[in-house]
């Protein structure tokens, strides 16, 4: 299939190019070859293949394949933004949310790529946009909104939302307190390795509550699962297990 692939791409094909330059970037038939991906991805981005320009510009985002050029980057996923390519959306909104890369922070710009990423489906625009109205940034503040953006994102696996929602339903922000969905969440968060759930869960069956009986053992296991990801609080609790443990 490489072959095929590559003949189709060195007779300029962008679908082609674009298929080439995952394949070196993943290594799929192909020896790993990150500088090699950049190059075709280049060849069909250049020719307005919104999907390479999006790779391309991850590829300058992090300096993979090609040196690091924030600006570089902001462009590409810019390019590709224009074409509806969602991530891509989603990537120029957190730089305008953010204001980094050298961008003037830009809240309501950010809310309006966020939304036509979020309309797509894309989970961590939801997230974005969420957090945008739970706190009233860019936009009127409206808890229950931003509540059910983050809850839309987390049911697709989005782990920050995931962890967010915890949160909110641990704390009663946005949403009536409820322990038993808290813990839900953050059971979801952590299966996916988020060390602050993992944190959370150890604290929170540590200590227990009305909802949630404590449970030593399972708490130790979360703290466990937080100290092998290298988290100091973790592993000084499974030292300290007996008393005195940090929160």
């Amino acid at each position: 299939m490489i072959s095929w692939f590559r003949k189709a791409a060195d007779q300029g094909n962008p679908d082609a190019q674009y298929m080439l330059g995952n394949a070196y970037d993943a290594g799929v038939g192909v020896p790993e070859n990150p500088a090699e991906a950049v190059k075709w991805w280049k060849k069909a981005a250049e020719q307005g293949e919104a999907k390479s320009q999006y790779m391309l510009g991850s590829a300058y985002g992090s300096g993979r394949g090609i040196k690091r050029d924030t600006a570089a980057a902001f462009a590409w996923w810019k390019k590709a933004a224009a074409q509806g390519e969602a991530q891509a959306q989603y990537m120029v909104a957190a730089v305008y949310m953010s204001g980094s890369g050298g961008m003037t922070r830009n809240p309501a710009e950010s809310i309006s790529w966020a939304r036509k990423s979020a309309e797509q489906g894309n989970s961590d625009a939801q997230f974005l946009l969420g957090l945008a109205y739970f706190h009233g940034d860019g936009v009127p503040k409206d808890m229950v909104v931003g509540i059910s953006l983050c809850q839309r994102a987390a049911e697709q696996g989005n782990v920050k939302a995931q962890s967010f929602l915890a949160r909110a339903y641990y704390f009663g922000q946005g949403v009536s307190q409820n322990h038993t969905e808290a813990l839900k969440w953050w059971e979801k968060a952590a299966e996916n390795d988020a060390l602050d759930a993992q944190l959370a869960l150890g604290s929170l069956y540590f200590s227990g509550s009305k909802e949630i009986p404590r449970n030593l053992v399972v708490a130790m296991q979360w703290y466990r699962k937080a100290a092998e990801q290298g988290d100091k609080v973790a592993q000084y609790n499974l030292e300290n297990s007996g008393s005195g443990l940090t929160y």
